[in-house]
């Protein structure tokens, strides 16, 4: 979306703020510490926008967030203001947006920028007991909610959002690593459902994932197809699960598959597992659930041979 267009859109669709704050969103983003985010608003010349009367409901990285995107993806940032102004206004809904009971889990809500984000609420429990709830956007946390702003609402993130490149089929045609995988879903039927509303889960093996399987058993996977749905089922669950819901499933950290079958999911701050197989590429946000790269292929009971096709 055009710069003028945004400018245009925000000031024709708002309604007049009272003024009992005192600040509009861009200025709280920058009162609540996120310096870095206020900083890049201003570069992009959207300040003036994102100050129009609202409602609207800003999600602001903190500084720790940016400091985590890797040097590539900042120097995106510093250089494009094409993907800049995508990515900030990806941050902003033309609504406002509170986080409270009525939140609900996989709740998907348009941005200016046109995509939506996905809202998770995740329960939290700790030794079998209910003790609160985390909420995420688009897997990011939730660190402080409803920061009042005469022009809407503001929440506090711990990470950078960015725009998904689709659903998850679209995201795995993308991949140059992922071209067996890409392949196996089409061949046995699977990409129709990938391509679909979700939401899903999806524990993507890449390329060297399968090329690391023994020579006989690769074989077998490419040539039949009831296993390699088999094996393709089982990473994939119903449902929204980034990394940080893992943490939520302390007291039963099972999934279930598309396969019947039961994974198990573990996670920390910098590593997060499946099966006790380290999730190499986490919480890759696409339009329809989640994609985590894994660089082991994840193996259930195998049919026999006598069913191959």
């Amino acid at each position: 979306m055009a710069y003028l267009t945004v400018v245009i859109f925000l000031l024709c669709t708002a309604s007049f703020a009272n003024g009992k704050y005192d600040v509009e969103l861009p200025d709280l983003a920058a009162n609540v510490g996120a310096t870095v985010f206020a900083n890049f608003i201003n570069v992009a010349s959207l300040g003036q926008p994102l100050s129009a009367p609202g409602p609207m409901t800003m999600f602001a990285p903190n500084n720790s967030a940016f400091d985590k995107l890797s040097p590539d993806l900042m120097k995106l940032l510093n250089t494009n203001m094409t993907e800049l102004v995508n990515v900030l206004l990806y941050h902003v809904l033309n609504e406002e947006l509170r986080i409270d009971n009525e939140t609900q889990n996989d709740m998907l809500v348009g941005t200016i920028y046109g995509p939506s984000v996905r809202i998770n609420v995740y329960d939290v429990y700790k030794q079998w007991k209910l003790v609160g709830k985390v909420t995420t956007v688009c897997g990011k946390v939730v660190l402080s909610a409803d920061n009042e702003a005469d022009n809407g609402v503001l929440h506090v993130l711990n990470g950078v959002l960015f725009p998904p490149p689709g659903t998850i089929m679209t995201a795995l045609r993308k991949c140059p690593e992922l071209t067996i995988l890409t392949k196996g879903v089409t061949d046995v039927g699977l990409a129709d459902i990938l391509d679909g509303d979700g939401p899903l889960t999806i524990f993507a093996p890449t390329d060297a994932a399968f090329k690391k399987l023994p020579a006989d058993l690769f074989e077998k996977l490419m040539s039949n197809k009831t296993a390699l749905k088999e094996v393709l089922t089982y990473h994939i669950c119903v449902g929204t699960h980034f990394t940080q819901g893992f943490f939520a499933k302390q007291y039963s950290n099972l999934l279930q598959t598309l396969s019947l079958g039961w994974v198990a999911v573990n996670t920390t701050e910098t590593y997060s597992s499946v099966n006790n197989i380290k999730i190499a590429y986490r919480d890759i946000n696409v339009s329809n659930g989640v994609v985590h790269g894994m660089d082991t292929v994840l193996l259930p009971q195998i049919p026999p041979d006598e069913n191959e096709e």
